[in-house]
């Protein structure tokens, strides 16, 4: 089990950074185009959506490996869980709504992607103390 749990916790790091770095470049590109109908608006909006689905599943993932194993249960985790969650389920539900609405919207959604991604800065940086310690 401990094989598959690292395997997991180091595609879940790559995913995390992964996630981290198209929220940064969806809000700057939604900052600065002030479009969401653009061509390169679409792709970097889609797949920091997609990003962010794998990252929650694997996340989940590991939840439940750490339950099995018993290593899950420390506050930094849990802070990185909840922060996790949160962070994953709201640019879903952002990059969704950012991909359907008009180009005027588009800096209302680069603003409050850009509280996301402080957001998921934070989770990423609890995750990575948490999995350099383990």
């Amino acid at each position: 089990m401990g094989g598959l749990y690292n395997i997991i916790k180091a595609v879940h790091n790559a995913v995390g950074g992964l996630t981290l770095l198209l929220t940064i470049a969806a809000t700057v590109l939604l900052l600065t185009t002030r479009r969401t109908s653009s061509g390169s608006s679409a792709i970097i909006l889609r797949a920091d959506l997609i990003s962010g689905s794998l990252q929650f599943v694997l996340g989940l993932l590991l939840v439940v490996i750490s339950f099995i194993t018993g290593i899950g249960y420390g506050a930094q985790l849990w802070v990185h869980y909840l922060l996790g969650i949160a962070s994953v389920g709201l640019i879903s539900v952002l990059v969704a709504r950012a991909r359907r609405a008009p180009d005027s919207e588009a800096r209302r959604y680069g603003l409050l992607l850009l509280a996301v991604a402080v957001l998921v800065l934070i989770t990423f940086t609890v995750g990575q103390r948490k999995l350099f310690a383990t």
